[in-house]
């Protein structure tokens, strides 16, 4: 999960950076007719980046009998203490703390994906 979030996340910057790119490019020559193919690629991800984005969010803040959300991750950090499962807990504690700081990114990324979606709509390329 962590490498296709990281590649999402750089496609989003070489996303955000070519069509800023080309905009000032076709602000400078007046034509807005001609959109390079690896920018017209990039903008017909964002509805999956969103997505998947949003997906990794529900399950994040997902109740108690998702996978992987925090409060599943809860229920078993008791269970562990239940059991006194020292090691156990202070992974499950480090793993908790992780997810809880991902949910400021995947959320900053929602919005910089929205804006980018309506610079591709700007530039022609719908969603």
């Amino acid at each position: 999960m962590r490498t296709s979030f990281r590649a999402a996340g750089l496609a989003t910057a070489v996303l955000a950076s070519t069509v800023l790119g080309a905009g000032a490019a076709d602000a400078a020559t007046g034509s807005s007719s001609h959109v390079p193919p690896r920018v017209e690629r990039a903008c017909l991800r964002i509805p999956n980046l969103t997505m998947r984005t949003e997906n990794v969010l529900a399950r994040i803040n997902g109740d108690a009998d998702a996978p992987g959300s925090l409060l599943w991750l809860d229920d078993r950090i008791a269970d562990a203490e239940e059991i006194g499962r020292e090691g156990w807990v202070e992974f499950l504690t480090n793993r908790q703390a992780v997810r809880e700081a991902s949910i400021e990114v995947f959320e900053l990324r929602l919005v910089t994906l929205a804006d980018l979606g309506e610079r591709c709509e700007a530039a022609g390329i719908g969603r």
